[in-house]
């Protein structure tokens, strides 16, 4: 079947409506913080429907927060998030902060 690109999903057959949403990580090599707004807003532009952070050598939630600055549609998250590794305060506080960022 031929694939189309239609807003944020990938098309198998739209006569069906068969849609797959796609997303896509966030690498965390080397010095990639300055290049975080440049690659979500790619990302988004290309119709990805989400970008994901992990917690594998780095804080997750910094560079969320440098990709929100350029972007307005996709979807942002952690992939992987170490709750046992932070205080239950920092984690309720970081999650309080999220919410009270996204809703009015």
């Amino acid at each position: 079947m031929p694939y189309s690109c239609e807003g944020t999903a990938l098309s198998a057959d739209s006569a069906l409506g068969v849609y797959v949403k796609l997303d896509i990580g966030l690498g965390v090599e080397g010095k990639y913080l300055p290049n975080i707004g440049r690659l979500a807003r790619a990302a988004e532009e290309l119709g990805f429907a989400g970008l994901w952070s992990s917690e594998t050598k780095h804080d997750p939630f910094l560079p969320l927060l440098l990709a929100a600055e350029h972007t307005s549609a996709i979807a942002l998250g952690t992939s992987v998030a170490l709750a046992f590794g932070r205080s239950p305060m920092i984690t309720a506080q970081t999650a309080w902060d999220k919410i009270s960022a996204v809703v009015d």
